[in-house]
Parts: C-alpha cells; sequence; structure tokens
C-alpha cells in the first residue's frame, strides 16, 4: 500500500511539472497575436482618420472610398481571427487549471484535442529542432470519453519524449485512426528505440534510459492514466537503432 502512495504522489508531482511547462508556453504563445491585434488596432486608427480627411474631398473617389473600407475590413478581420486564437489559449489554460476532481469524466471531440495539442506543441517542437507529421484518418467530431486535460498530458509526454531522444532533431509521425471499435493514437519516431531492459518494464516501475536526467514518470504516468481514466491501453513498439512507436488504444464511445 505505501509503494503505492508513493506512486500516486510521483505521478500527481509529474503531473504538476506538466502543468506548469505547459502554462509556460502558452503564456509564451499569447506575446504575438496581442502585439499583432496592437499593430491592427493602430492600422485601423489610422484607416478610420484617413477616411474621415477624405470626406468631402472632390479628389477623392468612390473607388478610393472602397479601397479604404477594404482596408479597414482586412485589419478588422485580422484583429478577430487573433482574439479567436486567443480565445483557443484561454480554453487551453482553463484545461490545464481545472481540478482533476471536476467534470472527471466528461466528453471532448477530436477537433478539441487537436486543437489544444497544436497549442501547447509548437513551441515546445521547435525547441528539440523537431517537425511532427500529422495524419488523422478519422471524423473530428468523433466524442471520446473522459479528461480532456488528462489525454493532452499523455500525448503531449510521449511526443516530447520522442522529440528528447533525437540528438539533434528529427521527425515525429502522429497519427488517429480508428480500429475495431476503439480510437488509436499511434506516435513514432526514428530516434534509435529502447533498450530492451528498459522497454519490458516500462509501463511496471519507474524505469527511464535517459541517465540522471530521468525520471520514467512521464510514460509509467501516461500508462496509468489511459487504463484508469480512459479504459484504454499503451502499446509499445521499439527496435534498437531505428527508433520507437506508441499505440494508444481507447474504447470509441
Amino acid at each position: 500500500m505505501k509503494l503505492k502512495q508513493i506512486h500516486e504522489t510521483m505521478i500527481d508531482n509529474e503531473r504538476l511539472y506538466f502543468m506548469g511547462r505547459i502554462l509556460g508556453s502558452i503564456t509564451h504563445n499569447m506575446k504575438t497575436p496581442l502585439m499583432c491585434i496592437g499593430t491592427s488596432i493602430q492600422s485601423l486608427k489610422e484607416l478610420i482618420n484617413e477616411y474621415s480627411n477624405s470626406i468631402g474631398d472632390s479628389l477623392v473617389t468612390n473607388d478610393d472610398h472602397h479601397d479604404i473600407a477594404k482596408d479597414m475590413e482586412v485589419a478588422a478581420d485580422n484583429i478577430y481571427q487573433y482574439l479567436v486564437y486567443l480565445k483557443d489559449l484561454a480554453l487551453t489554460l482553463k484545461d490545464q487549471t481545472v481540478s482533476r476532481s471536476i467534470s472527471q469524466y466528461n466528453s471532448f471531440t477530436i477537433d478539441d484535442l487537436l486543437k489544444r495539442l497544436n497549442i501547447i506543441l509548437n513551441d515546445q517542437l521547435k525547441v528539440y529542432r523537431c517537425t511532427m507529421n500529422s495524419q488523422h484518418n478519422i471524423d473530428g467530431n468523433t466524442i471520446i470519453k473522459g479528461k480532456l486535460i488528462s489525454l493532452i498530458q499523455v500525448i503531449c509526454n510521449l511526443v516530447i519524449n520522442s522529440a528528447e531522444a533525437y540528438e539533434n532533431g528529427g521527425t515525429i509521425d502522429f497519427k488517429i485512426d480508428e480500429q475495431n471499435g476503439k480510437v488509436q493514437f499511434i506516435i513514432t519516431d526514428c530516434a534509435g528505440g529502447i533498450p530492451k531492459d528498459i522497454k519490458e518494464k516500462l509501463f511496471k516501475e519507474l524505469v527511464t534510459n535517459k541517465g540522471k536526467d530521468g525520471t520514467g514518470i512521464g510514460v509509467y504516468s501516461s500508462y496509468q492514466i489511459i487504463k484508469k481514466d480512459f479504459m484504454g491501453d499503451i502499446e509499445v513498439v521499439s527496435e534498437e537503432g531505428i527508433g520507437t512507436t506508441f499505440i494508444i488504444s481507447i474504447p470509441n464511445s
């Protein structure tokens, strides 16, 4: 019982570490749209001033008025698009801060998941000089039962593990498919694979092949989350010297 409590405490600590890392990424992502909104507002003010000064000017044609109005429309559209993006960031931020005890067994769509993953992983993958190829052979409206933040954590953990396995950057394949009544999330890298002795214990205990820099919590907690929160499973296929594939299988609601 004591060992189980230690594992649960370590997993909770890993969740907090994950949350801190993701919150940092989200707040960083807010800087660019806020700056662009400011620039667009300044442009809009200049266009309004230009339009105001053109009223009653006989040299200003109807086409000129239409051109100014079109430029105003472009500036307004840019502001709207950046506001929509900030709204998505705010929703993602909320996902990371809501207590696990609240709406533990709610539901979300594949599109909801992808939108949050793109926001969270965009900057993090750049740090590791990695790119992610995505292929989604499933309806975006497909519903998954469970807590969105939990699946985000699992997928991000596995994707970042793959990114860290590369020494000088590389490519990660992320595929979503539907097989035999289950939704599958498949993450593949070509970063050299996992040693056999580590792979055999990967989901059974806290093990790592990252030396002193690894905790082994990420994969272990991911497995526990999928089993307990989604009634699913995780498989790993890995060949030393080549690469690794993680397959997350979750019952289709």
